[in-house]
């Protein structure tokens, strides 16, 4: 079963547009494959139409192709599934490790640009991605310098 993370990564490939018997055709998978690979590992679960109808996304074309091309190199089922999970797993954590930290978004849930105060021409920034960007800003003072550190002159 997927991870709320993996969840939201799946959930980014778009709505469903496919058949389950388009994805069999462009797999050349059965139909009663893909059925049984939903039912016992429940990595690639399609939407369902009002009708009930199973419709795929591409990325969830993409991934059951993943997992068609690592049975073909040797792997059982069940192995190139986990393999998917963990490759799902590693896309969440990086696209995770990728979004600004929580002090860098604004009130409204937009980016915000941080700035440091020790820099003498942060308020020319402020004042620059406020009037030219509409960006928030954040400033945060950081510690003096260490004695001793020069700070390079323009």
């Amino acid at each position: 079963m997927q991870t709320a993370e993996e969840e939201t990564v799946v959930a980014q490939g778009a709505a469903g547009i496919y058949s389950i018997g388009a994805v069999a055709r462009m797999l050349g998978l059965s139909v009663q494959t893909l059925r049984a690979w939903e039912d016992r590992y429940g990595q690639v679960v399609p939407a369902r139409s009002s009708g009930g109808r199973r419709l795929y996304s591409r990325d969830q074309v993409d991934q059951l192709s993943f997992v068609r091309e690592q049975i073909e190199r040797g792997l059982q089922p069940s192995d190139a599934h986990r393999l998917l999970a963990q490759r799902t797993r590693d896309v969440a954590q990086t696209r995770a490790a990728q979004r600004p930290p929580a002090e860098a978004v604004s009130e409204q849930g937009r980016p915000a640009v941080l700035l440091a105060e020790r820099d003498p021409y942060a308020a020319e920034f402020t004042d620059y991605f406020l009037r030219t960007e509409a960006m928030p800003c954040i400033s945060r003072s950081l510690p003096p310098r260490p004695s001793g550190f020069s700070t390079p002159s323009r």
